[in-house]
């Protein structure tokens, strides 16, 4: 799983440039760098390499979050092998993206608890 909150990030240009595949990038563009489309990007891409297990040693270009007609994809190949995860997006927050990825074809029960915890100072 990953979370991102989503923020100005003058940058989130050249890095969609320097680690997205083809296809992201020319979503990026598309989009005219739309910073929730980025961090929605990056979110799933985190969270996939953090299933993999491998952080960032997985070459981030190396596999899609996007389709080519730049819907987003809900199962991805793992470059590495055969195995094959599913991506999901989680609503959590109007501000912050976050991803769930996890290994198997079958169809996920996904429960979230948000809890306030009271500060001790």
């Amino acid at each position: 799983m990953d979370i991102e909150q989503i923020r100005s990030f003058p940058e989130a240009q050249l890095l969609s440039e320097q680690f997205f595949s083809d296809r992201e990038k020319r979503m990026i563009r598309q989009t005219q760098g739309d910073i929730k489309a980025f961090f929605r990007i990056w979110a799933r891409k985190e969270a996939f390499i953090k299933a993999l297990g491998r952080g960032l040693s997985q070459s981030l270009e190396r596999f899609d979050v996007v389709d080519e007609s730049g819907g987003w994809i809900e199962y991805i190949i793992d470059p590495q092998g055969s195995e094959s995860y599913q991506v999901r997006d989680l609503s959590v927050d109007p501000d912050y993206s976050a991803a769930l990825c996890f290994q198997g074809n079958g169809k996920p029960h996904i429960r979230m608890q948000t809890f306030l915890l009271k500060s001790f100072f």
